[in-house]
């Protein structure tokens, strides 16, 4: 009995002895082991990166692959076996081009190219259309795409200014630039200063690149005179920017604006919460974190977000109080809530989708579309605070109340948006955009046309204007927490706790959560 229960040499555990079946463990290790290496198979055949061409493949009428195979010019043989081929011609100073009756050298040297960025990269990943009669790239050369650049959608959209600015403008050694007349992209001219067409073969890059070559007095592409910094975190509010910091003058409203939101917080938490005194201030922000949380993981969240729909954006109890100043307040908040909304989903395309045609049309702010919303809804915005001025000027008690204050605010707004107007303006005669595109942005070209008929140094006025708009716009950041405005910040967050608050102490409209100067009573 003990000798059938012993373990027959050479077998493992779970596995039989010779001559019987396998078990049930060693069955399902062979079948996963099978199925791996039949999926190691098919991803190695399906989305392993090929480029080596058949005689049918990519051949397009005239392309020498109707003929011959292209080199894998993934592998470093392939690339090598590429550049070969290129050199066979490249290589020798007699190889040339005829270009308005002179001689252009045509000739790459194996040495020189061998110092650049693309010394291992195939030449025609990036003259992808030179295998072909006639023998000569097919428009302009790409350096997006998965294949390399890929984050050069992203690149440029970080700063639109560069939106219709080819490549080689900023990275290539040769500063002959032109704005073309047709498309308003800034390019690489056919000819140096002295009229000698350029010789293109010199792959060498600018680094880092020369800003100055456009941007200084007297540029020939029409350019600011100045680097202007991109616009950052501090524009997100109506445009479309990068989620940095990129200037001294954006620091020191940020650091105004969080510091106006420290001395409010400090304010509201220098009292009791939910009759609870004595407590530090650990512990209130403990308790009200706790008590945020509950009202997440529960119904009440909808509650929550229908409250500052309707009530924080739409404005409805101010429309059941007063038509007028649901006008005003409707005017000023919803063109900036939707121009803030457009700014974010740009923002994502561009991080999400930074190729998408979509993102493309979403980051050029002369695109018809984009820049006929920007400017209706900036239009709106002065309409509102004009109106609200009126309303504020004909109305004594308010007047006698709080006429300084809410006239600067209000002032100060209106100066942000008027200057942007003038400062697209600028933009649209310096950058030659056609009058035909540039109607769309109604509000600039308003003002642009007749300015058009003075001859004046824009490339130096628009720096000006710009350093104009943003002073405007960093004052009003630093001093929103300090201002009437204020409450624009504020309102969605009350508004939307408003109805939890009487939900859990049924005492109606009374309930705002707030009791007295520095009270916050949560259960209330």
């Amino acid at each position: 009995m003990e000798d059938s229960k012993r373990k027959v040499p050479g077998t493992w555990r779970g596995q039989k002895a010779e001559g019987s079946e396998p078990s049930r463990f060693a069955r399902y290790a062979r079948r996963l082991l099978v199925a791996f290496c039949l999926l190691l198979t098919a991803s190695s055949l399906l989305f392993a990166p090929a480029h080596a061409q058949g005689p049918t493949e990519n051949a397009s009428a005239g392309s020498c692959y109707q003929c011959h195979r292209q080199p894998n010019i993934e592998a470093t043989g392939g690339i090598v076996a590429a550049n070969a081929l290129c050199q066979d011609c490249h290589a020798k100073a007699e190889t040339v081009r005829r270009v308005d009756s002179m001689d252009v050298s045509l000739q790459i040297r194996a040495a020189d190219f061998g110092k650049t960025w693309h010394e291992f990269v195939a030449c025609v990943s990036c003259h992808d259309t030179v295998a072909r009669l006639p023998h000569r790239q097919a428009g302009a050369i790409t350096c997006g795409g998965a294949a390399c650049h890929n984050d050069l959608a992203r690149h440029i959209a970080a700063g639109d200014a560069h939106l219709n600015v080819d490549c080689a403008a900023c990275h290539f050694q040769y500063d002959a630039l032109v704005r073309d007349a047709a498309t308003s992209r800034v390019m690489l001219a056919r000819a140096d200063a002295s009229a000698r067409p350029l010789a293109l073969t010199n792959h060498a890059l600018a680094k880092p690149v020369p800003c100055a070559r456009c941007h200084a007095r007297g540029n020939s592409v029409s350019a600011a005179a100045a680097v202007l910094p991109g616009k950052d975190v501090t524009c997100i509010g109506c445009h479309a920017s990068a989620p940095v910091v990129s200037s001294p003058l954006s620091w020191g409203a940020l650091i105004i604006f969080f510091g106006g939101l420290a001395l409010a917080a400090s304010v509201w938490l220098s009292g009791n919460i939910a009759g609870k005194t004595n407590l530090t201030l650990n512990e209130k922000l403990s308790y009200i974190a706790a008590r945020k949380v509950q009202v997440i993981f529960s119904r009440r969240l909808f509650t929550v977000l229908r409250a500052a729909f309707v009530d924080g954006i739409l404005h409805w109890r101010i429309l059941k109080e007063s038509v007028a100043r649901w006008v005003a307040h409707s005017l000023i908040l919803l063109p900036f809530f939707a121009r803030f909304l457009l700014a974010l989903f740009t923002g994502l395309a561009v991080v999400f989708a930074p190729d998408a045609p979509l993102t493309r049309l979403l980051v050029d702010r002369d695109a018809p579309a984009i820049a006929f919303t920007n400017d209706l809804l900036a239009v709106l915005v002065i309409v509102g605070a004009g109106y609200a001025g009126y309303l504020r000027a004909t109305d004594k008690q308010r007047r006698e109340l709080t006429v300084g204050q809410d006239a600067f605010a209000l002032i100060l707004l209106a100066a942000i948006f008027i200057v942007g107007f003038v400062l697209e303006a600028a933009h649209i005669l310096l950058a030659q955009i056609p009058w035909a595109r540039a109607w769309f942005a109604f509000g600039g070209a308003a003002i642009a046309f007749p300015l058009s008929f003075l001859s004046l140094d824009w490339s130096a006025i628009y720096p000006v204007l710009f350093w104009a708009h943003a002073i405007l716009v960093a004052i009003f950041i630093a001093y929103l927490p300090f201002s009437k405005f204020f409450h624009i910040l504020v309102s969605l967050f009350f508004l939307a706790v408003r109805p939890v608050l009487e939900e859990k102490s049924g005492v109606g409209d009374q309930g705002t959560g707030i009791r007295g100067q520095g009270t916050l009573n949560s259960d209330r």
